[in-house]
């Protein structure tokens, strides 16, 4: 250090005083907490034929309703075929393409309903093929 005070002043303009930030008041009214870090386990997948089907509820008939609702689920699929043999080889439009087509899905689950034993909604969907394939019948002629 020198002896006079302007040697001094020189060396002490070159430093500055290490002061900490002021606090910022926006920061801290926006600041969001961080989220915790947790590990990610993947979890094997599981395939979808392991899942249990769902149960179906039925209707317990009495063995003369079950034939009875075996008889009309037969009656109402032969008069819906019947009704489909009239669409067969013909040029159909839009709609009556589009009623065939429930039609046939009407058919196929009171056969795939019948296979189950389940009458009810063996008996209903037939019934509702019956219907619209006479729709259908009429809509041709």
């Amino acid at each position: 250090m020198g002896t006079s005070g302007a040697d001094d002043s020189e060396e002490l303009a070159g430093i500055q005083p290490e002061l900490p930030a002021p606090p910022s008041t926006l920061a801290e009214a926006y600041s969001v907490p961080t989220r915790p870090r947790v590990p990610v386990t993947a979890a094997p997948p599981t395939p979808a034929a392991s899942k249990p089907e769902a149960p179906v509820i039925t209707p317990q008939l009495t063995t003369q309703e079950a034939e009875a609702a075996q008889q009309q689920t037969n009656l109402s699929l032969s008069n819906a075929e019947h009704n489909m043999l009239t669409a067969q080889g013909r040029s159909l439009n839009p709609g009556q393409l589009d009623l065939a087509s429930k039609i046939q899905s009407f058919i196929a689950e009171a056969r795939d309903a019948a296979h189950n034993n389940d009458w009810t909604r063996a008996r209903d969907a037939a019934k509702k093929a019956e219907v619209l394939s006479q729709q259908l019948a009429a809509s041709i002629r």
